[in-house]
C-alpha cells in the first residue's frame, strides 16, 4: 500500500492516472518493482505504529510532566475564569488519575460498610478492612512509581508485564507494575 506517485498514495485494486493523463489499470500491483518505478511509482516504508498512550507520533513522546498553557500569539500564560494558571496534563497526572479512579471503583462495592460503621457502629469484617487497605496501599505504590519516572522509557516500563520462558514459550509472569492490585475482592 505505501506506493506513491508524486506524493499521492496509490492504492492496490484501484486504477490511477499519471501527470500525462495515462490511466493505469487497477491491477498495477502485479507489476514488477522495476515496472512500478518506471511508471513513476515510489515505495515508501510505512511508519511504524506508535503507542498513542505514550507518543504523539514516532520519536515524539508525550510530556511526562504537566505543561503550562501559553497563548502562542501573545506568549501570555493562559488562566481560567478564576485566574488560575491552566495546564495540559502530562502522562504522570493522567495515569495517577486513572490509578485513583480504578482504586475507587474497587472500593465502591464496600463503601456502604464504611458508612454503616460510621452511622450505626456496624462492624466491618476484617477481610473487607484488609482488602480496602490493600487497594489503598497498591494505589499509593503505583502513584509513587509513576512519580519516580524521569524518562519516557522508565514510564513505559511500568506497563511491561513480566514474562518467563516455559518450554520455549514466553508466558506472562505476574502483572505490570501499573496494574498490580489485590487479587481477592470482597463485596
Amino acid at each position: 500500500m505505501p506506493w506513491k506517485y508524486n506524493d499521492r498514495i496509490i492504492r492496490e485494486g484501484r486504477s490511477w492516472t499519471n501527470d500525462d493523463g495515462i490511466q493505469h489499470p487497477r491491477n498495477w500491483n502485479i507489476w514488477s518493482d522495476e515496472d512500478k518505478a518506471s511508471a513513476g511509482l515510489v515505495w515508501e516504508e510505512p511508519e511504524a505504529p506508535v503507542d498513542s498512550r505514550f507518543y504523539l507520533s514516532a520519536n515524539n513522546p508525550k510530556d511526562l510532566e504537566d505543561q503550562v498553557l501559553i497563548d502562542i500569539e501573545t506568549s501570555v500564560t493562559l488562566t481560567d475564569a478564576f485566574g488560575n494558571v491552566r495546564y495540559e496534563e502530562g502522562l504522570k497526572t493522567v495515569w495517577k488519575k486513572e490509578t485513583n479512579k480504578f482504586a475507587n471503583e474497587q472500593l465502591q462495592p464496600t463503601d456502604w460498610m464504611i458508612i454503616a460503621n460510621a452511622e450505626r457502629s456496624r462492624a466491618i469484617p476484617t477481610s473487607v478492612s484488609d482488602y480496602r487497605a490493600a487497594v489503598v496501599s497498591c494505589s499509593n505504590v503505583i502513584s509513587t512509581q509513576i512519580d519516580a519516572c524521569t524518562s519516557i522509557a522508565e514510564f513505559i516500563a511500568l506497563f511491561d508485564t513480566p514474562t518467563t520462558v516455559v518450554d520455549g514459550n514466553t508466558v506472562a509472569d505476574g502483572n505490570a507494575p501499573i496494574n498490580t492490585w489485590p487479587s481477592i475482592k470482597v463485596s
